[in-house]
């Protein structure tokens, strides 16, 4: 079952009507896959891949999703079916745990799967915190909000100066330009123009003989 469809079909009553469904996901570093994360966050939770890239110390790109077979070694948990519960079946830790910040403050219960994704479980956050301990592992908890906005912004793009279609010159004040053709050029024998200093109202520059 995917997260959409245990939102849309799984519905709590009572005292756990306000359950926090946790999405769950399996990350590996694609060049060193001995380094594994197991990410628990709120299912409405926006997680900033590049800003946990940096934060994970892997080289840009380089945090991919897991794959099953190392999921299912590691954790026991096929496609669709990892969950928190996952973790007791890593005794050799080799999995690193990541908890969203706001699930240890914000919901009164959180759900996950039971090893499977044919149903969900309500918890507290005090209940969470017992099963990581059980598990022997240190969860590392995560403002995902405060650090996505902490992620530096992509640099601008320089824009490349447009060049100017040859034959052409800079248009004065008036919005006229001043042609440069073959026909404009002064004879080479002819003496040089001086710049006169002052410039009339227009803003274009006259030039005497």
């Amino acid at each position: 079952m995917t997260m959409a469809e245990m939102a849309e079909k799984v519905h709590f009553e009572g005292e756990h009507a306000n359950t926090m469904f946790v999405k769950n996901l399996f990350f590996q570093d694609k060049k060193k896959k001995e380094k594994m994360w197991v990410v628990c966050a709120a299912n409405d939770t926006t997680i900033d891949l590049k800003a946990l890239t940096k934060k994970l110390g892997c080289a840009s790109g380089n945090l991919r999703a897991g794959g099953e077979d190392a999921m299912y070694t590691h954790l026991g948990a096929r496609k669709g079916a990892l969950t928190l519960f996952s973790l007791i079946n890593d005794t050799n830790k080799a999995v690193n745990l990541i908890v969203d910040k706001r699930l240890t403050e914000e919901f009164p219960f959180i759900g996950f799967h039971p090893m499977v994704n044919t149903a969900t479980t309500a918890i507290t956050a005090d209940a969470m915190n017992q099963i990581i301990s059980l598990s022997a592992h240190e969860a590392d908890i995560i403002d995902f909000a405060a650090m996505a906005t902490a992620a530096p912004a992509a640099p601008a793009q320089k824009q490349k100066p447009q060049k100017q279609p040859k034959g052409t010159g800079a248009a004065g004040a008036d919005g006229a330009a001043a042609a440069q053709g073959k026909g404009a050029k002064k004879d080479k024998k002819a003496k040089k123009p001086v710049a006169v200093a002052d410039a009339d109202a227009r803003g274009i520059t006259f030039t005497k003989d």
